[in-house]
């Protein structure tokens, strides 16, 4: 019996975890991006190398500007919300990527992946916890080999498809079908039985 209640949990919310480690995967990627196809980008963009490095410093404008109050949103509002505005702002900065025509664009655009960074790390973390009490540890653990075994694959990518609008074509649409994961997911619920995300997780 007590397996059995073990078990339980692990299966309620392996949809969840399944989740987030693609969405961290994506994530992962999505920071190194831009320095792998940087040759793609300067032509696409109109720009030079220290138009490539502006760029990529507004991702961390982007996490400074919400990190402060995206764990307050996440206990506020709920680990779910917050953790799809997160992937929201990623499929935002990977969608704009594709359609910037100037580093000034792309530098906008890429003030969204900070945002995601913030928001997915204040919401994801705990609601792994929450979800694997027992293992929280181990399966947070896990969202860190899930980043490593993602930017370790990325350069493969870049070699097999050498288009830099394919690709970010290509982990959009997987943000998005992870997104309809996350939605349909099962989020822990506190010890009163009410959702942690109010009654949407």
């Amino acid at each position: 019996m007590e397996a059995e209640e073990t078990s339980l949990p692990r299966r309620r919310h392996a949809s969840l975890a399944t989740a987030i480690y693609i969405n961290y995967a994506i994530l992962s990627m999505a920071q190194i991006l831009i320095s792998q196809y940087s040759s793609n980008f300067q032509v696409m963009w109109r720009t030079d190398l220290h138009g490539i490095s502006t760029v990529i410093s507004m991702m961390g404008i982007g996490r400074l500007l919400t990190i402060l109050f995206a764990g307050d949103f996440s206990d506020r509002f709920g680990r779910k919300p917050v953790l799809i505005v997160g992937m929201i702002a990623n499929f935002v900065f990977l969608a704009g990527l594709m359609f910037s025509h100037s580093m000034m664009m792309a530098a906008i655009f890429s003030l969204f992946l900070g945002f995601a960074n913030s928001f997915d790390d204040a919401a994801a973390y705990p609601a792994l916890s929450e979800a694997f009490p027992a293992k929280s540890a181990s399966m947070s653990s896990l969202v860190k080999a899930a980043m490593s075994l993602a930017q370790f694959g990325l350069p493969f990518l870049v070699a097999a498809i050498p288009n830099a609008s394919i690709t970010l074509g290509i982990l959009a649409v997987v943000v998005l079908v992870d997104l309809v994961l996350i939605v349909m997911s099962r989020f822990a619920t506190t010890g009163d039985g009410s959702r942690i995300s109010r009654g949407k997780g």
